[in-house]
């Protein structure tokens, strides 16, 4: 794309061409050679070897955008040439300037973002030198919107309900997608899920928490014809169903408590998560939902919380600015688009229509930005920050201790320091070595014993963790966000990626496969989320209601959740997708009443029992004629532990908690900060509420596949592997969880309603009878083994109670169906 950008190259104005790299004729001159009726092998030739080429232009030089007045997608368009002249010479390589840049000069070389192979800079000199000819029957250039008809990028419209004969009674829309495929292919539908399996996946899918054994109890009883209904309605209502569908939201948004890098910085972002979880339960409009979090900050009169939804920004670990502006194109691609967006980076994409040229037009949006610091005004309760206070008052006298303990044995160090040790200490130091010992102040004993202290590895991470503390401490009251900049930054293409090597400067743009954004001035990134959920749009609703689908069934229409472009699945059944997407956009982008219309439809209700009928023509159930069985998250198997043991603290919203970890884990790091284990309750909250640390995430979240916040998580692996059952056995969180349950039992339930009560606080439904004997016979030996150990007496008699239930409730929290949902 020849285009003038202010540098003069060799007597003629810049040629910005970012595609220009097979520019064929120029003038009038060319007429004869262009128009000429090649041979069927001169034709080949020229589509085989030149066409190719000249495709790669047309993004800046084609039917929709003719950088410096050039257009070269079409022979008449060679022909006019461009505002900087002829750009092929027929005959004359040397002297064609389109052949000067492929071939690169001292400042520029073209393509910009992807340097031609040699060859193919020999297979344009040749065409140049034959005479530039373009034979009239050659086939045409398809243009970038011409590329663009894959399924994705089409506008979303509504397809009709498929007609079913003798349709079946309490089947909704979804239902009837899912049986007219179904009844194509000869398959029944599974029968509903048992009224209790029912009521715990649903309570599972949108709080994340198990059914209290009240609601159990209600629900079997419970025959009214809209008691599912209700129930459902009662669980989008709790303040934990903002917990759960935040939680899916942090994943995306890279959410975590520190940098990342080798130092891992403590960040405070904890307002945004909060934001996030308030948002999701107030059903803030999915639309305004994401204009907040992309641009609230520009939306007229800003209001604090509208400027703490652009953290979502904010979750970058890039070292320099440039690598967070990257992070915040790719994460915008891959949460709102569905693309890998970020494979355009280095060079334009190999699959789908985006260009190099696009990222960076995508890229300009977020280079306006500032990254300050937005000051909360005293939002933080008194009893977080005084927890805080509390860690760091125990740290320092820790620290006084051991400097008490280092004050004994000062002179031994001193004395033994030899000439060369004495040397490297600071001059500070030296000097109050050259004090007789009798002579120092107390000042002066503080700077030794501090310099003696740092060669303690034990008293530096002491010093280091009071820091961190206090740190998090004057931080609690801040949140990271963005701010545009009164003055834009310039952007460049960076050629291969490479910031070293920028090339032609480009303005704030989207991909033109899809719908053009409203406005013609400047753009930012207000423009930028609007453009994104305009009607118009077809990505953002069809990407949307995807996720929400795969997190009640395993697997989302588009099995392929973050690649809607041409290397990913199509959606299964393809109507489905476009009809709830047009009805999530039609109806106000309500997330609420999309999960409510999923989760009562037949298709969500039914058993996901495995069928031997089903595994030859559908192993991985994507005609949905059953339910999945999916292996819950780490954090909601915790929360689920902690809310049956009666131990969770339900509290919402508020700064990151630390639980118990295991000793040794922050050796990795390279602070070596110190992870002290809150006092109170708070240990007991959900595991939402856990510090991240990117660098030394907490060990069991790991385990369960948490995912590290590197990059946007938009579905989580599930894996299956013995440390999670040893962990489940022998992780001190469920050795007190299952002392905490047993004692429950114990004290809600009579002796003879112990069993049931357990399984219906755990699993949500009764014991069959041989469950009501394997837990009979375990009680049985598990107070054998106590009883012939010791004399018995009414305290141990109570003791061996205690202990056999404890055997119990370990078991029970270590069920597949304990960790499983239905």
């Amino acid at each position: 794309m020849i285009g003038h950008r202010g540098r003069s190259m060799t007597g003629l104005r810049c040629i910005s061409i970012t595609c220009v790299w097979l520019l064929w004729l120029p003038g009038a001159t060319a007429a004869t050679p262009l128009q000429a009726s090649g041979q069927p092998s001169e034709r080949s030739r020229f589509e085989r070897q030149i066409l190719p080429l000249l495709e790669k232009c047309i993004e800046c030089h084609g039917p929709d955008t003719q950088e410096s007045q050039l257009r070269l997608d079409t022979a008449a368009g060679l022909r006019k040439g461009g505002q900087s002249g002829p750009v092929v010479v027929p005959g004359d390589p040397d002297g064609s300037r389109l052949v000067q840049l492929v071939r690169g000069t001292k400042t520029l070389t073209m393509p910009p973002d992807q340097r031609l192979r040699k060859s193919q800079v020999r297979a344009l000199t040749q065409w140049v030198r034959a005479g530039a000819v373009w034979p009239p029957d050659a086939r045409r250039i398809a243009a970038a919107r011409d590329r663009s008809d894959h399924w994705a990028f089409q506008p979303v419209s509504r397809p009709p309900l498929p007609a079913l004969p003798q349709p079946p009674a309490g089947r909704n829309a979804i239902d009837r997608f899912i049986l007219h495929r179904l009844r194509a292919a000869g398959i029944e539908p599974s029968a509903e899920a048992h009224r209790s399996t029912l009521l715990r996946r649903v309570a599972l899918d949108l709080t994340g928490l198990p059914p209290s054994r009240e609601e159990v109890v209600a629900g079997r009883s419970d025959t009214r014809p809209d008691a599912y209904e209700r129930s459902v309605d009662r669980l989008l209502a709790s303040p934990h169903y903002g917990e759960r569908w935040g939680r899916h939201w942090l994943d995306g948004a890279r959410y975590a408590d520190s940098g990342g890098n080798e130092n891992d910085p403590f960040r405070s972002v904890w307002a945004y998560r909060e934001w996030v979880i308030d948002a999701v339960n107030g059903d803030l409009p999915f639309d305004r939902f994401v204009i907040e979090q992309i641009a609230g900050d520009l939306l007229p009169a800003a209001t604090p919380r509208q400027r703490i939804a652009t953290a979502f920004y904010r979750q970058t670990v890039g070292p320099s600015r440039l690598d967070r502006v990257v992070e915040r194109v790719n994460t915008t691609g891959t949460v709102f688009l569905g693309l890998t967006v970020g494979c355009a980076q280095c060079h334009s994409h190999k699959f789908d229509p985006i260009s190099q040229r696009e990222y960076y037009q995508l890229f300009a949006f977020f280079n306006q930005s500032d990254d300050p610091v937005l000051q909360l005004g005293g939002r933080v309760e008194r009893h977080h920050r005084a927890r805080f206070r509390r860690q760091v008052i125990r740290l320092e006298g820790q620290l006084a201790d051991y400097q008490r303990h280092l004050a004994g044995t000062l002179s031994v160090w001193s004395d033994a320091l030899t000439p060369g040790q004495r040397e490297k200490l600071p001059a500070e130091v030296r000097e109050v070595l050259s004090v007789n010992p009798a002579e120092r102040s107390p000042a002066q004993r503080r700077v030794l014993l501090e310099a003696y202290g740092q060669t303690k590895p034990d008293y530096a991470i002491l010093k280091r963790s009071i820091a961190a503390h206090q740190q998090h401490e004057s931080a609690l009251d801040t949140v990271l966000v963005l701010s545009e900049r009164a003055q834009r930054r310039a952007t460049a293409i960076l050629l291969r990626g490479n910031a070293e090597t920028p090339g032609p400067e480009v303005r704030a743009g989207v991909p033109r496969a899809l719908p053009p954004l409203a406005t013609v001035a400047p753009a930012n990134r207000l423009d930028l989320a609007s453009w994104l959920v305009s009607p118009r749009h077809p990505l953002t609703p069809r990407v949307a209601v995807n996720r929400v689908w795969q997190h009640f069934f395993g697997a989302g229409l588009v099995a392929t959740e973050n690649d809607f472009g041409a290397q990913g699945e199509r959606p299964s059944p393809p109507p489905l997708l476009d009809w709830l997407a047009s009805d999530f956009r039609d109806n106000g982008w309500q997330l609420k009443r999309l999960k409510r219309l999923i989760v009562t439809s037949a298709t969500y209700r039914q058993s996901s029992d495995a069928r031997p009928d089903l595994l030859g023509v559908d192993p991985q159930n994507r005609w949905l004629a059953r339910q999945a069985r999916l292996r819950l998250e780490g954090e909601t198997i915790r929360d689920q532990a902690l809310a049956v043991s009666g131990l969770l603290e339900r509290q919402i919203g508020g700064p990151s908690v630390f639980p118990f970890q295991a000793g040794g884990v922050m050796q990795g790091r390279a602070d070596k900060s110190t992870w002290i284990v809150d006092p109170g309750s708070s240990i007991y909250r959900r595991g939402l509420y856990i510090h991240f640390w990117r660098l030394t995430p907490h060990p069991y979240l790991k385990l369960f596949d948490a995912p590290d916040a590197s990059e946007a998580c938009t579905r989580r692996h599930r894996s299956n592997t013995p440390m999670q059952a040893l962990a489940l056995l022998n992780h001190p969180w469920f050795d007190e969880y299952g002392r905490a349950l047993a004692g429950r039992v114990l004290r809600e339930a009579a002796p003879q309603d112990r069993v049931r009560y357990a399984f219906e606080l755990c699993l949500g439904r009764a014991p069959t009878a041989a469950e009501r004997q394997i837990v009979y016979d375990l009680l049985t030996r598990q107070r054998g083994e106590w009883t012939q150990q010791l004399p018995l007496s009414t305290p141990l008699v109570a003791a061996a109670e205690r202990t056999a239930w404890y055997a119990v409730a370990r078991t029970l929290l270590n069920l597949d169906e304990f960790i499983t949902r239905e």
